[in-house]
């Protein structure tokens, strides 16, 4: 049995807040963190820094 997880729209939780926004662009321009449409990805170059742009993000 697997448990349901809730996704952030279905919860009303705004997902880009400003200051996240803010992380994502810095973490962008550091190269550790790609946007596309609506996703974040982390380039597998970048993967050993993983721990620490998820910590800035959130």
């Amino acid at each position: 049995m697997h448990a349901y997880i809730p996704h952030a729209a279905d919860l009303l939780v705004p997902v880009r807040t400003p200051a996240r926004q803010r992380s994502a662009d810095k973490l962008e321009q550091r190269g550790r963190l790609c946007a596309e449409a609506k996703r974040w990805i982390v380039p597998k170059s970048r993967w050993l820094f993983v721990d620490g742009t998820a910590a800035e993000l959130f």
